[in-house]
Protein backbone atom coordinates (compact mmCIF):
# COMPACT_ATOMS: atom_id res chain seq x y z
CA UNK A 1 0.00 0.00 0.00
CA UNK A 2 2.88 2.38 0.78
CA UNK A 3 3.97 1.97 -2.81
CA UNK A 4 0.79 3.73 -3.95
CA UNK A 5 1.34 6.84 -1.84
CA UNK A 6 4.13 7.99 -4.14
CA UNK A 7 1.45 8.65 -6.80
CA UNK A 8 -0.18 11.39 -4.70
CA UNK A 9 2.18 14.13 -5.98
CA UNK A 10 1.47 12.99 -9.56
CA UNK A 11 -2.27 13.30 -8.85
CA UNK A 12 -1.94 16.92 -7.74
CA UNK A 13 0.64 17.84 -10.38
CA UNK A 14 -1.56 16.60 -13.24
CA UNK A 15 -4.60 18.39 -11.80
CA UNK A 16 -2.61 21.62 -11.56
CA UNK A 17 -1.34 21.31 -15.15
CA UNK A 18 -4.86 20.46 -16.35
CA UNK A 19 -6.48 23.43 -14.62
CA UNK A 20 -3.78 26.03 -15.26
CA UNK A 21 -2.58 25.13 -18.76
CA UNK A 22 -4.59 22.48 -20.54
CA UNK A 23 -8.11 23.80 -19.91
CA UNK A 24 -7.13 26.77 -22.08
CA UNK A 25 -5.41 24.69 -24.78
CA UNK A 26 -8.04 24.24 -27.50
CA UNK A 27 -7.32 23.60 -31.20
CA UNK A 28 -10.05 24.78 -33.60
CA UNK A 29 -12.73 24.02 -30.99
CA UNK A 30 -12.26 20.30 -31.71
CA UNK A 31 -8.98 19.32 -30.07
CA UNK A 32 -8.59 19.47 -26.34
CA UNK A 33 -5.82 18.21 -24.08
CA UNK A 34 -6.87 16.13 -21.10
CA UNK A 35 -3.54 15.46 -19.41
CA UNK A 36 -5.15 14.21 -16.21
CA UNK A 37 -5.78 10.91 -18.04
CA UNK A 38 -2.06 10.21 -17.58
CA UNK A 39 -2.73 9.51 -13.91
CA UNK A 40 -4.97 6.55 -14.79
CA UNK A 41 -2.52 5.33 -17.43
CA UNK A 42 0.53 5.49 -15.16
CA UNK A 43 -0.84 3.79 -12.07
CA UNK A 44 0.88 0.50 -11.19
CA UNK A 45 -0.05 -2.62 -13.15
CA UNK A 46 -0.55 -4.64 -9.96
CA UNK A 47 -2.92 -2.10 -8.37
CA UNK A 48 -6.13 -3.85 -7.23
CA UNK A 49 -9.07 -3.11 -9.54
CA UNK A 50 -11.26 -1.56 -6.84
CA UNK A 51 -8.50 0.84 -5.78
CA UNK A 52 -7.78 1.72 -9.42
CA UNK A 53 -11.44 2.54 -9.99
CA UNK A 54 -11.67 4.49 -6.73
CA UNK A 55 -8.66 6.74 -7.39
CA UNK A 56 -9.77 7.20 -11.01
CA UNK A 57 -13.17 8.32 -9.75
CA UNK A 58 -11.45 10.73 -7.36
CA UNK A 59 -9.43 12.20 -10.23
CA UNK A 60 -12.48 12.50 -12.47
CA UNK A 61 -14.76 14.01 -9.84
CA UNK A 62 -12.07 16.55 -8.92
CA UNK A 63 -11.91 17.64 -12.57
CA UNK A 64 -15.72 17.74 -12.64
CA UNK A 65 -15.92 19.94 -9.57
CA UNK A 66 -13.42 22.40 -11.01
CA UNK A 67 -14.90 22.30 -14.53
CA UNK A 68 -18.56 22.16 -13.48
CA UNK A 69 -19.20 19.14 -15.72
CA UNK A 70 -21.66 17.17 -13.57
CA UNK A 71 -19.82 13.86 -13.25
CA UNK A 72 -18.88 13.36 -16.91
CA UNK A 73 -15.14 13.19 -16.23
CA UNK A 74 -15.76 10.89 -13.28
CA UNK A 75 -17.84 8.52 -15.42
CA UNK A 76 -15.25 8.48 -18.21
CA UNK A 77 -12.43 7.98 -15.69
CA UNK A 78 -14.16 5.08 -13.95
CA UNK A 79 -14.88 3.37 -17.27
CA UNK A 80 -11.27 3.90 -18.39
CA UNK A 81 -10.02 2.37 -15.13
CA UNK A 82 -12.42 -0.53 -15.58
CA UNK A 83 -11.16 -1.43 -19.08
CA UNK A 84 -7.48 -0.66 -18.42
CA UNK A 85 -6.61 -4.19 -17.20
CA UNK A 86 -8.06 -5.67 -20.39
CA UNK A 87 -6.00 -3.34 -22.59
CA UNK A 88 -2.92 -4.15 -20.48
CA UNK A 89 -3.48 -7.87 -21.08
CA UNK A 90 -3.57 -7.24 -24.82
CA UNK A 91 -0.24 -5.39 -24.85
CA UNK A 92 1.67 -7.37 -22.23
CA UNK A 93 5.21 -8.01 -23.49
CA UNK A 94 6.58 -11.55 -23.69
CA UNK A 95 7.60 -12.63 -20.22
CA UNK A 96 5.11 -10.26 -18.58
CA UNK A 97 5.91 -7.25 -16.46
CA UNK A 98 8.55 -7.07 -13.71
CA UNK A 99 7.30 -7.06 -10.14
CA UNK A 100 8.09 -3.34 -9.64
CA UNK A 101 7.21 -2.35 -13.20
CA UNK A 102 6.90 1.37 -13.91
CA UNK A 103 5.63 2.69 -17.21
CA UNK A 104 8.46 4.08 -19.30
CA UNK A 105 8.68 4.88 -22.99
CA UNK A 106 12.41 4.18 -22.80
CA UNK A 107 11.89 0.65 -21.44
CA UNK A 108 8.98 -0.46 -23.62
CA UNK A 109 9.22 1.86 -26.62
CA UNK A 110 6.90 4.35 -28.26
CA UNK A 111 5.00 1.67 -30.21
CA UNK A 112 4.06 -0.13 -26.98
CA UNK A 113 3.07 3.14 -25.33
CA UNK A 114 0.92 4.14 -28.30
CA UNK A 115 -0.70 0.69 -28.42
CA UNK A 116 -1.48 0.89 -24.71
CA UNK A 117 -2.42 4.54 -24.26
CA UNK A 118 -4.22 5.61 -27.43
CA UNK A 119 -7.14 3.15 -27.17
CA UNK A 120 -7.66 4.12 -23.53
CA UNK A 121 -7.41 7.84 -24.28
CA UNK A 122 -9.81 7.52 -27.22
CA UNK A 123 -12.37 5.51 -25.25
CA UNK A 124 -12.14 7.96 -22.35
CA UNK A 125 -12.60 10.99 -24.59
CA UNK A 126 -15.29 9.42 -26.76
CA UNK A 127 -17.33 8.65 -23.66
CA UNK A 128 -16.69 12.13 -22.26
CA UNK A 129 -17.79 13.89 -25.46
CA UNK A 130 -20.74 11.51 -25.95
CA UNK A 131 -22.00 12.29 -22.44
CA UNK A 132 -21.60 15.98 -23.18
CA UNK A 133 -23.47 15.75 -26.49
CA UNK A 134 -26.29 13.54 -25.18
CA UNK A 135 -27.70 13.41 -28.70
CA UNK A 136 -27.01 10.78 -31.35
CA UNK A 137 -27.24 13.33 -34.16
CA UNK A 138 -23.90 14.71 -32.97
CA UNK A 139 -22.03 11.38 -33.37
CA UNK A 140 -19.71 12.74 -36.08
CA UNK A 141 -18.84 15.76 -33.97
CA UNK A 142 -18.21 13.47 -31.01
CA UNK A 143 -15.96 11.24 -33.12
CA UNK A 144 -14.06 14.20 -34.57
CA UNK A 145 -13.50 15.72 -31.14
CA UNK A 146 -12.49 12.36 -29.65
CA UNK A 147 -9.98 11.69 -32.45
CA UNK A 148 -8.49 15.19 -32.43
CA UNK A 149 -8.28 15.26 -28.64
CA UNK A 150 -6.76 11.76 -28.54
CA UNK A 151 -4.00 12.86 -30.90
CA UNK A 152 -3.32 16.06 -28.97
CA UNK A 153 -3.46 14.41 -25.54
CA UNK A 154 -1.32 11.48 -26.71
CA UNK A 155 1.27 13.79 -28.24
CA UNK A 156 1.48 15.89 -25.08
CA UNK A 157 1.85 12.73 -22.96
CA UNK A 158 4.64 11.39 -25.18
CA UNK A 159 6.50 14.71 -25.11
CA UNK A 160 6.01 14.91 -21.34
CA UNK A 161 7.24 11.34 -20.86
CA UNK A 162 10.38 12.04 -22.85
CA UNK A 163 11.04 15.30 -20.99
CA UNK A 164 10.59 13.65 -17.59
CA UNK A 165 12.65 10.58 -18.48
CA UNK A 166 15.47 12.61 -20.02
CA UNK A 167 15.62 14.84 -16.94
CA UNK A 168 15.93 11.70 -14.78
CA UNK A 169 18.68 10.31 -17.01
CA UNK A 170 16.68 7.39 -18.42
Amino acid sequence: MNNYFKYIPLFFFLLLVQFVLMNNFIVFNYGFCFIYIAFILLLPVEMPAILLILVSFLMGITVDIYSNTLGMNAAASVFTAFIRPYILKLVTPKGGYDMNFRFSIYKLGVVWFLTYSFPLIFIHLFLLFALDASDLSMIFTVLARALASTLITGLVLIIGAYLIQSSKGK
